[in-house]
């Protein structure tokens, strides 16, 4: 049986060059990937603690019932004030 026969059975298989350019391409995608993941964290948020973020927050604001978005709890951690914000009106 000839040479190559037995090579043609298993299948096609990529050059070297061309599996070195689909890794190369990978890396270049994981690296602009990580990269623009590290550059977006440490931007300001878009609105500031003290803007309206909802009409309710101005209805509050108005009648003199503004919760702050967030408080420290009795271990002096920032958390969000969830009970102050969605719980009753006092």
């Amino acid at each position: 049986m000839p040479r190559h026969h037995a090579t043609a059975q298993q299948g096609p298989r990529c050059a070297p060059s061309a599996r070195r350019l689909l890794c190369s391409l990978a890396l270049a995608l994981a690296a602009t990937c990580l990269l623009a993941m590290g550059t977006t964290g440490c931007t300001e948020p878009l609105l500031a603690a003290k803007d309206e973020r909802s009409p309710f927050d101005r209805y509050d604001a108005v009648r003199n019932q503004y919760a702050p978005q967030y408080v420290e709890n009795k271990f002096g951690r920032r958390e969000p004030n969830l009970s102050g914000r969605l719980g009753p009106k006092r």
